[in-house]
């Protein structure tokens, strides 16, 4: 997995209706674009983790949703040095009905270079989610 000095910040804040956000860097030498219907949904950009036991187990994720016609209008390029942020929707639906345990959280999505068709997957730092507390 190459990232080629690109790099993902996920930053989650804990309140009653969890929101997260996700920062891509560019600091490579090269122009790189994203798709931002892909970061911004939830379900295509997430991995959640239930951790228990010194045991990580995988959750899945509801099905995404259709994408757009439009999708190629969602592409945003980044030139070096220049950095993006995405709210993250429908984090705190995924949440409301997972966080009665432990759970870390990654942003996870795929960038191109200019002049390639390849795309290459990065990932963002882990983030724990404390558990709801019962009333």
């Amino acid at each position: 997995m190459e990232n080629h000095n690109i790099k993902v910040e996920l930053v989650v804040v804990n309140s009653s209706k969890l929101k997260g956000s996700v920062t891509i860097s560019n600091q490579s030498d090269t122009v790189i674009s994203v798709n931002q219907f892909d970061w911004e949904t939830a379900t295509l950009s997430l991995e959640l983790e239930k951790i228990s036991n010194n045991r990580n187990t995988i959750i899945p994720l509801l099905a995404p949703p259709v994408p757009p016609s439009n999708l190629k209008d969602y592409e945003v390029s980044l030139k070096r040095k220049e950095q993006l942020q995405f709210d993250i929707i429908g984090l705190d639906i995924i949440s409301n009905n997972l966080r009665e345990e432990l759970i870390r959280v990654r942003c996870k999505g795929f960038y191109k270079r200019a002049q390639e068709d390849t795309f290459y997957k990065i990932k963002s730092n882990w983030v724990i989610l404390q558990p709801n507390k019962k009333e």
